[in-house]
């Protein structure tokens, strides 16, 4: 009996020295998340991962600026520095995001990230020099977090809601099918030089899935770990009073939101249109309500872009809690501009989608839903160079009749099949953790990941091979 006292009590003395042991270590390990650009989508699922690291011991920083810090409530236990200078300014205008032109936005989202950037750096290295991070969580667009993290020689991980490659190969679908082939595989290839040299060798971290992005092929250092999404919404309702009272009256409900800033909103001609369309099957008997997320004075609710007598109803408001009216049983159909976070929420509640895409990864994300069986997308450049009053109503009404039929039997087996892929994803905040503590505490003198960069290009070498096997098998 006494030697399994002695035993025992060695047991739970070892153990008590782990558990004192890990507490210790990770006291001391202070890591940073940085995010401003793209809101709560961009920053929403790490305060989520940023919880396990919590609860396993670290001190983790959320750094960003006034505006984005509000999306941090709900995480009590994350500290919060909001010390950037103000992105904000870009979001009233507007005209940035609503031009429909890809290259236009994107140069003009390039001029107000450059003229911040001296600020937000300098802002960055001051915080590091202060208060010592071991690792640095950076967006991918935010080069002043990189730039800071890797001068002052933490690690860094590079934060995406989307792969580049997803994006570069939605180039590939609108040529020659004899060449798409070859052109995706390209993309491959370039795939790593599209880094800076201090990106390159960072840990890369994606809150998307497979069935959203395309089958794609990953390097040691990048990983699919989404979609991760708040674990506090699935208990909690931020609905009015006349929210509530208007789900409770319809049972078929249609919600139209485009972002949490508004940026890529239906011009007038374009609501007009989609609202003629929403009610033609408000009198098949599809519809018989409306959502309108909109901070426009001028809206269909207010009757001021219809020229016709309106009998559907319709509730407009600034904001809404979106994934409790995806959840509620009388919304049928989201309406949106296809960004990462809506989709997530969305697909989590196995409501299907109509897309009016406009930039980034909100194309392909379009392209890749409808052909997943999920989704249908109109695409607004053909829409606004067609001409005032030219949008393609009857296209709009064929794709609600597809999305809004009750006995769609394929469209509910992929809604279920992205429902699962959604939910098994939830979980992966978990690994996303493991990965970022691999990095905090296996990391060289340089702060890279030794034993995950490869040492030879396989990349090419696999796509040679591929291309020689295809070629094979063809002749």
């Amino acid at each position: 009996m006494s030697t399994l006292v002695a035993r025992l009590l060695t047991a739970l003395w070892i153990m008590l020295g782990i558990i004192h042991h890990v507490g210790v270590h990770c006291a001391e390990k202070h890591i940073c998340l940085c995010t401003t650009i793209g809101g709560i989508s961009h920053s929403r699922w790490l305060f989520e991962i940023g919880n396990v690291l919590i609860e396993r011991g670290y001190h983790v920083t959320y750094i960003t600026d006034e505006y984005n810090a509000q999306f941090a409530t709900g995480y009590p236990n994350l500290d919060v520095q909001a010390i950037l200078p103000p992105t904000t300014a870009i979001y009233p205008n507007n005209t940035i995001f609503t031009s429909l032109d890809e290259v236009a936005m994107w140069k003009s989202l390039e001029k107000v990230l450059k003229s911040g950037y001296d600020a937000s750096y300098d802002t960055m290295m001051a915080f590091f020099e202060k208060h010592s991070p071991a690792m640095v969580v950076c967006d991918m667009m935010l080069d002043f977090c990189a730039d800071a993290a890797s001068d002052y020689g933490a690690p860094i991980a590079i934060t995406s809601t989307s792969t580049m490659i997803h994006r570069q190969q939605s180039l590939c679908r609108g040529i020659p099918f004899l060449l798409q082939w070859p052109c995706r595989h390209l993309m491959r290839l370039w795939y790593p030089f599209l880094w800076k040299d201090n990106k390159a060798h960072a840990l890369k971290l994606i809150n998307n899935y497979f069935g959203l992005e395309p089958a794609q092929d990953f390097d040691p250092l990048t990983h699919m770990v989404g979609p991760i999404l708040p674990e506090h919404q699935e208990h909690a309702s931020n609905l009015s009073n006349a929210e509530t009272q208007f789900l409770a009256t319809h049972t078929k409900v249609v919600l139209v939101a485009f972002g949490q800033h508004q940026l890529f909103h239906l011009d007038a001609q374009e609501t007009a249109s989609l609202d003629t369309a929403l009610q033609e099957h408000q009198r098949c008997g599809n519809v018989d309500g409306v959502i309108w997320v909109t901070r426009e004075k001028h809206n269909v609710c207010n009757n001021q872009l219809s020229t016709t007598t309106r009998s559907l109803d319709s509730m407009c408001v600034e904001w809404i809690d979106q994934h409790a009216i995806l959840h509620h049983p009388a919304v049928r159909l989201f309406i949106s501009h296809g960004g990462s976070g809506g989709l997530h929420e969305s697909l989590d509640a196995a409501t299907p989608l109509f897309l009016f895409p406009s930039m980034a990864d909100q194309i392909p994300n379009a392209k890749q839903l409808q052909a997943e069986g999920v989704a249908r997308w109109h695409p607004r450049a053909t829409a606004a160079a067609a001409g005032a009053g030219k949008m393609d109503i009857q296209r709009i009404i064929e794709d609600l009749e597809f999305l809004l039929s009750s006995d769609n039997a394929p469209l509910q087996d992929s809604l279920k099949r992205h429902k699962t892929l959604v939910d098994l994803g939830k979980r992966r905040k978990h690994y996303a953790a493991d990965l970022l503590e691999e990095l905090v505490l296996a990391s060289n003198d340089h702060g890279r990941l030794e034993h995950r960069i490869k040492k030879a290009n396989m990349s090419l070498i696999n796509t040679l091979l591929s291309w020689f096997q295809n070629r094979h098998c063809c002749t």
